[in-house]
């Protein structure tokens, strides 16, 4: 469109009107974030910036839909509806898994940045997981909107299931988390239980509410991953 408008620009504006030279300027500019975000040591480090930028994609798709001349686009919504309907079945779905009220057993500091968090896992997922499966955490108290993606650390047998996480350093959201979960600790102790109380006093092992009252996590799974199938095989290599 901009080399048409170079030479010709009455004719290309004639023919096309404004719109889908705005509408592709806006294209451009959320593609040059994504792909921005998108680089290893900005995950890494930033991993916010990741997660933020690539939502994005919500606006891309919307924007593809209007770039066309009168404001439509006559093609692209026959390659979108299909997959745009999966997709939003897939969201509603996870929206209503997270929605568990999931109980936080234990947590246990392993110095300087490794902090292991157990979990009942009949709250969680009744139906089990796989070894190698993962799991998309949550913790409403530090960013309400964030979903990091954690391996699942215990094998299946378990009545709980273990996440270990390495925080990333002051500002990120994993030394938040710590931060927030070590909050309820007794002071000094490196590794703790929790424990609630219904209504009749009664006193269970774990806990879902934290001092705020909102939900401690919410955990999203488990997913596949092909480790899962490991125990299929009479042998296993790894290579790294």
């Amino acid at each position: 469109h901009y080399i048409n408008y170079s030479y010709k620009p009455d004719q290309t504006l004639a023919r096309f009107g404004l719109w889908p030279f705005l509408s592709g300027m806006i294209l451009l500019v959320i593609m040059v974030f994504i792909y921005a975000g998108g680089f290893e040591i900005v995950k890494r480090q930033t991993f916010e910036i990741f997660w933020y930028s690539h939502h994005l994609f919500f606006v891309y798709f919307l924007i593809t839909l209007v770039h066309g001349t009168g404001g439509f686009n006559p093609n692209f919504w026959k390659y979108f509806l299909i997959p745009g309907l999966l997709y939003l079945a897939e969201r509603f779905q996870r929206i209503f898994r997270s929605k568990k009220k999931v109980k936080l057993v234990s947590v246990m500091t392993m110095e300087p940045k490794l902090i292991s968090l157990e979990f009942d896992k009949f709250s969680a997922f009744p139906q089990g997981y796989h070894e190698g499966q993962y799991v998309f955490l949550n913790c409403p108290s530090v960013a309400e909107y964030e979903w990091h993606p954690f391996t699942i650390s215990s094998p299946p047998a378990k009545e709980t299931f273990t996440l270990h996480i390495q925080t990333q350093g002051p500002g990120s959201w994993t030394q938040g988390m710590k931060d927030f979960v070590t909050s309820m600790a007794p002071r000094g102790a490196a590794s703790f239980q929790l424990t609630s109380r219904d209504n009749r006093g009664v006193v269970s092992k774990g806990r879902t509410h934290g001092p705020d009252g909102k939900q401690i996590f919410l955990i999203d799974g488990p997913h596949a991953a092909p480790t899962q199938h490991m125990t299929e095989y009479n042998h296993s290599l790894v290579a790294g």
